[in-house]
């Protein structure tokens, strides 16, 4: 069975930190972003089963950033963090 990717966009390093360890625990792989710029630059190579978003992220919300993602067709499923 092929690992399940996971992209968590936070901006808080602690629960980021928290939520990369916890999903590789449970063997997930992880690509993890600080931003919004950085989380949409993975979301523009990389595909994911899962995303978890921060609702308010420095330089964007997480809505707008789904926004970009979403009029791209592509329909992962999202956890949204508040």
């Amino acid at each position: 069975m092929s690992r399940k990717k996971v992209l968590i966009i936070e901006d808080d390093p602690d629960v980021l930190a928290t939520l990369v360890e916890i999903m590789t625990l449970e063997d997930f792989g992880i690509d993890s972003a600080d931003n919004g710029a950085d989380g949409e630059a993975f979301l523009d190579i990389g595909s994911y089963d899962l995303l978890i978003v921060d609702w308010g992220l420095p330089d964007t919300t997480g809505i707008e950033l789904l926004k970009k993602f979403r009029s791209k067709g592509v329909d992962t499923p999202v956890l949204m963090l508040t």
